[in-house]
């Protein structure tokens, strides 16, 4: 795969690419493969289905990193005070603070996992030399990897905690969901089975948009100031 400038903005991006996944310029490309490999399906019989997976999917795919890292930079639920905070702080307000970055870390810990193994996802999806064999069994493992996750939920308590944390089981959840939709469209190939992984892909973009404002909001109500929330989400160990 070979790197061009996209003519509207100036990113580079792949050869391949229909369209410019920074400011959707539509980019003809240099060469449209006509399947995945010898492994797949013969062209005809994979048009009849709906087309190449990979053309339809990679950007929709992309779009999820690309929101859950834009999400996170601008959390758009943060709480303003009423009043403007006063400069001197508490040994109340400084407990509490340290007990809300605690639970922030727990939470954060418990998704994050899930939002790389997402991106790694996609790398494989993109990925010209990954076969329909690897995207299959990447999707199977991220599904059995949300599930478990999932289910092993930290205890935590305070303010707009149990929000916080309901969005991200509620994420995770969704990102099953989108999984086990994308293994139903590899095996059947059928464009009803596509529309509805690309409706579950974009339902996880809003579901990360969530969690981003929830835990700006949980950070807020607890003492926060805008610039140390921020200092937060820069430092998040989001994998692009």
């Amino acid at each position: 795969m070979a790197l061009i400038k996209c003519p509207e903005c100036g990113k580079e991006i792949s050869d391949k690419a229909t369209a410019c996944p920074n400011c959707g310029y539509p980019v003809e490309p240099n060469k449209q493969n006509e399947s995945f490999n010898n492994d797949l399906a013969t062209p005809k019989k994979v048009k009849k289905k709906g087309g190449c997976l990979k053309p339809i999917l990679i950007f929709f795919m992309i779009c999820i990193g690309i929101s859950a890292v834009i999400a996170l930079q601008s959390p758009k639920k943060v709480s303003s005070p009423q009043s403007e905070p006063s400069t001197e702080t508490t040994p109340e307000t400084d407990d509490t603070k340290q007990t809300a970055k605690l639970t922030d870390e727990q939470i954060w810990e418990y998704v994050l996992p899930v939002i790389n193994a997402n991106n790694n996802l996609m790398k494989i999806v993109g990925n010209e030399s990954a076969t329909k064999l690897d995207i299959y069994n990447a999707a199977k493992d991220f599904k059995e990897f949300c599930r478990q996750t999932w289910s092993n939920p930290p205890e935590v308590s305070g303010n707009g905690a149990k929000e916080y944390l309901d969005s991200c089981r509620d994420y995770i959840s969704l990102e099953q969901t989108m999984a086990d939709s994308l293994l139903k469209y590899i095996d059947s190939g059928k464009t009803s089975d596509l529309s509805k992984a690309q409706e579950n892909i974009q339902t996880c973009v809003q579901a990360i948009s969530v969690v981003s404002a929830n835990k700006g909001t949980f950070l807020s109500i607890n003492g926060f100031t805008p610039e140390e929330i921020q200092e937060i989400i820069n430092n998040s160990g989001i994998e692009e």
